[in-house]
């Protein structure tokens, strides 16, 4: 997130944000095309009997085995994750109400996996740790303890302007630790917004230092890479995007990232689908934008079930809701706001967004998911023992 607010944020509703921090800039450099797979033709059954065979012998129905999504045939990414917990329990309906159990997958299928994702994450190598600013060891420590399979760093994972030499210094140290299964995306300060100021950068830090797993439908790039890609873990389709809309050539129809998405949806055959970016389009404060809106509106109408965002440097739900923000508890996509990385809080509006249902302002943690075919868990959790938390299960569509 851009600028940095001195001063205590207040425990329930605050004083009103004076304007928006940290929006992508309109600036347009060179955008390569991104490269699009097709789907794998029929397959008869001593072929997929024989191809099952196969992937039992790799290990592939471990929990930690993610297939990521490049430009041509998918390549297999063997990360090294602790696998999670045991198994989950039934889930719930949106509303709470009870719903039947899942139908378990067999040990040959997709297993439940662990994902804990954050954003607003390290500060600046030599800033002051206090209790309210500078928590990214807290909060990385508190991650690995949930021994999770995926990690998903949601934006301004580097403070102040994501230059190769402060991830190093400061984000390497904390969450860092979390490399090999991280699964990144940018924010404004990776290109080097800093709220009104900076000098854009193209994000080389960010790309030099996560490498090709921050890029991979651009290996080898450096700077102004393709920052979009998506990948399958634990029966879900996961979808890594870029909001600062203005460094990729725009976020619109007919534009690289909404064309890529919009392939990649029609390719995927999963039934549950979780989308991450920086910066929201609903947010409790002034620190949210419109830019992803045509994304938005792209991922409700395919049916998509989760959005993660970062930018707002607190923890905030919305119930279901379709892309205009009106509630929609059908076919409607839960928000989860979780910029609690450990940089610094933020104040909220005194009337919360409509539609949010839970805000936690003044606490820094990690959003776990527990994913499963069908359906998820969700935990948002604390630093501090003492911090308020949230929880809850939903059905996918």
């Amino acid at each position: 997130m851009g600028r940095h607010r001195a001063g205590p944020a207040p425990r329930s509703w605050g004083t009103p944000s004076p304007r928006p921090r940290g929006l992508s800039r309109s600036r347009r450099g060179p955008v390569r095309r991104a490269r699009w797979g097709s789907p794998v033709g029929g397959t008869t059954r001593p072929a997929l009997a024989a191809l099952v065979c196969v992937l039992l012998l790799l290990g592939g129905s471990r929990a930690g085995s993610q297939v990521l999504h490049g430009g041509g045939a998918a390549a297999s990414l063997r990360a090294t994750a602790v696998a999670g917990g045991g198994g989950a329990a039934p889930l719930a309906a949106h509303a709470g109400t009870a719903a039947a159990p899942l139908t378990s997958a067999s040990p040959a299928e997709v297993v439940p996996v662990t994902v804990v994702a954050a954003g607003d994450i390290a500060c600046a190598p030599g800033t002051r740790v206090t209790r309210r600013q500078c928590q990214q060891v807290a909060t990385s420590s508190l991650a690995l303890r949930q021994h999770p399979d995926a990690v998903l760093p949601l934006g301004d994972n580097q403070y102040e302007a994501g230059s190769i030499a402060e991830y190093r210094a400061s984000y390497a140290a904390s969450w860092g630790r979390l490399d090999a299964i991280a699964h990144p995306v940018p924010g404004n300060h990776e290109y080097g917004y800093l709220g009104d100021a900076g000098v854009p950068s193209g994000g080389q830090g960010y790309f030099s230092y996560f490498g090709d797993r921050s890029h991979p439908l651009d290996p080898g790039c450096t700077s102004q890479c393709i920052s979009w890609y998506s990948w399958d873990i634990g029966g879900w389709h996961l979808i890594a995007l870029d909001s600062q809309c203005g460094e990729i050539g725009g976020c619109g129809p007919g534009t690289p990232q909404f064309n890529w998405l919009l392939s990649d949806l029609n390719a995927s055959t999963a039934r549950c689908v979780l989308a991450y970016w920086h910066i929201p389009v609903f947010s409790s404060s002034q620190d949210h934008q419109p830019d992803m809106s045509p994304i938005l509106q792209l991922l409700y109408a395919k049916g998509a079930d989760v959005v993660l965002n970062g930018h707002a440097h607190f923890y905030e739900r919305f119930a279901p809701q379709d892309a205009a923000g009106n509630p929609d508890p059908v076919r409607g996509l839960t928000q989860f706001v979780v910029g609690t990385g450990g940089r610094s809080f933020f104040p909220v509006l005194a009337t919360p967004a409509r539609n949010s249902r839970v805000v936690i302002a003044d606490t820094f943690g990690v959003l776990r998911l527990r994913l499963q075919p069908g359906g998820y868990q969700w935990t948002f959790l604390p630093v501090n023992r003492r911090g308020r938390s949230d929880a809850g299960t939903a059905r996918c569509h």
